[in-house]
């Protein structure tokens, strides 16, 4: 596996989750998210273990969606075992409780709420920072596309600046 960070979220917030994944991969941040890394075939738990272990840094998109989902529970639950770096991105009022509460508590947050993409900034700051590279310049919501390159087809749930709302 080939990637600096693996975004945790629940599915009620894989557009905010997506719209993260691009923001970073413009930045030049290889990123790790399921379904889109898990290859066809593949037990969803093993190839989900593989890759927290695999990455530098944990991006947590937090909400009530992630804050009940298991799935979320167990992947932080990992992060948290194999002392990974762990990044709270909070998009809305949930508080901590449970084992969130036990493992984020003392964690120092990027709170998005109420505008996630508000954020992206920081988060990719951030991101950098931890992963040890010199900040690129000022923050931008577009990827750098080299002047020799084509553009490519937009594959962003960004649109004009906001998030798309996809009803998946």
């Amino acid at each position: 596996m080939n990637h600096d960070v693996f975004i945790s979220y629940s599915s009620r917030n894989k557009p905010t989750a997506l719209a993260i994944c691009h923001v970073l991969e413009g930045h030049g941040v290889r990123c790790w998210m399921a379904p889109r890394d898990i290859p066809p075939g593949a037990d969803y738990g093993d190839v989900i273990d593989e890759a927290i272990v695999a990455c530098r840094l944990f991006v947590l998109v937090f909400s009530e969606p992630a804050s009940l989902s298991q799935w979320v529970k167990g992947e932080l639950n990992l992060a948290f075992t194999e002392k990974k770096i762990i990044i709270p991105y909070r998009i809305d009022e949930t508080p901590l409780k449970g084992a969130m509460r036990l493992i984020l508590n003392q964690t120092h947050w990027v709170d998005a709420y109420p505008d996630a993409e508000s954020k992206f900034g920081e988060l990719v700051e951030a991101a950098e920072r931890f992963l040890g590279r010199p900040a690129v310049g000022a923050f931008r919501t577009e990827p750098v596309v080299p002047p020799s390159a084509p553009t490519p087809a937009p594959a962003t749930p960004l649109q004009g600046g906001r998030l798309l709302q996809r009803g998946w």
